[in-house]
């Protein structure tokens, strides 16, 4: 773990409902003697995370990520109209996910921001973003830029047009006419057109609008690459966004080491539909959420040499760790700090309850 490192999250990592010295943050840092930059937001989700990170590193460092409770807890939106968002999370928050890790994997100087890249067409920046990411909603137009490293990234979403303020389960188009790594045109067309894309709520408000995807490419090749780009064309004014490009080696020693803290197993908690009857029972959809984590992490580790480790955090007496279901109280956050260090110091779990 490096000198600094940063935490991303929600109100679990900025330690609601306990002191400052019993978060499980000041406990890692105690035991490494490290220091740590949290950056975490209460009700946040794993796509309202992109936007944190997008918008705030700007160093190389180690990082943990402590995400995915109030991405499982997602089931209406702010019309009130009920929506399986539970499935539809796995398409937007797993590939959300999926791109916090790489960019905190991938050292700054690896990666080449959409907003420095070559462009042909229409492109504007990102509302969402201060620092990365262009968007184009005309067929034709063309982003490229050059990377180097055997394995070759590219971050992009896609937004809906004329529906976005009002339909709630709207669909995108998610194509590109072509992708292209030098001059190869078998890359060939990517396409996720008719996806839904989660939105979610807290507290009324609508917090994520679109997700990420994370477009991994193994060239075989370690040395130069051009990535080239081209939107196709879209039904409803969709916009293509390109958040930035990435490149390593797989045996390159400089990426920076991710955790991915699984959802607690003290989490229990019941939550109510708009008619006041139970919905579902966050277990199930705790277990499945940290099953698939673990899968992406070591994914990432055993495919593309991206050192990913994922924290299981289970708990046979979870009575004792919290008081309401959801936050870890004093005993809670010392049992996820616990559980972090041992990992640092034994490596990844194989089991996962």
């Amino acid at each position: 773990i490096s000198s600094t490192w940063e935490a991303y999250g929600d109100s679990i990592t900025i330690g609601q409902g306990v002191n400052a010295n019993q978060m499980w943050t000041y406990i890692v840092n105690k035991a490494l003697g490290r220091t740590v930059v949290n950056r975490a937001v209460a009700g946040y989700n794993a796509q309202d995370t992109v936007k944190i990170m997008y918008n705030n590193r700007t160093t190389d460092c180690s990082t943990m990520i402590f995400i995915g409770t109030n991405d499982i807890r997602k089931t209406t939106v702010s019309s009130g109209t009920a929506y399986n968002l539970w499935q539809r999370a796995f398409h937007g928050s797993f590939g959300s996910l999926e791109c916090v890790i790489m960019y905190a994997a991938i050292p700054i100087a690896n990666k080449v921001n959409a907003r420095n890249a070559t462009m042909t067409g229409t492109w504007v920046d990102a509302g969402a973003y201060t620092t990365v990411a262009k968007a184009s909603s005309i067929a034709g137009s063309t982003i490229s830029t050059e990377v180097t490293g055997r394995f070759v990234c590219i971050s992009c979403s896609a937004m809906n047009g004329t529906a976005v303020s009002t339909n709630y389960g709207e669909k995108a188009n998610f194509d590109i006419t072509n992708m292209v790594i030098d001059g190869d045109g078998t890359v060939g067309t990517y396409s996720d057109s008719g996806r839904q894309f989660a939105h979610f709520q807290v507290s009324g408000v609508i917090t994520s609008t679109y997700s990420q995807r994370m477009l991994i490419y193994d060239t075989q090749v370690s040395g130069p690459h051009t990535v080239t780009i081209t939107t196709a064309a879209n039904l409803y004014g969709d916009q293509f966004f390109v958040d930035w490009f990435g490149a390593w080696d797989s045996t390159s020693m400089n990426l920076n080491n991710v955790l991915v803290i699984g959802v607690p197993g003290w989490q229990f908690r019941v939550d109510q539909g708009n008619s006041g009857t139970a919905l579902y029972q966050d277990d199930d959809r705790r277990l499945t959420w940290n099953s698939c984590v673990r899968d992406v992490c070591r994914r990432l580790r055993t495919q593309f040499s991206v050192p990913a480790y994922f924290v299981d955090v289970p708990s046979y007496t979870p009575g004792q760790l919290q008081t309401d279901g959801l936050h870890p109280n004093f005993m809670g956050q010392n049992y996820v700090a616990q559980r972090v260090l041992s990992v640092l110091q034994n490596g990844e779990y194989n089991y996962l309850v």
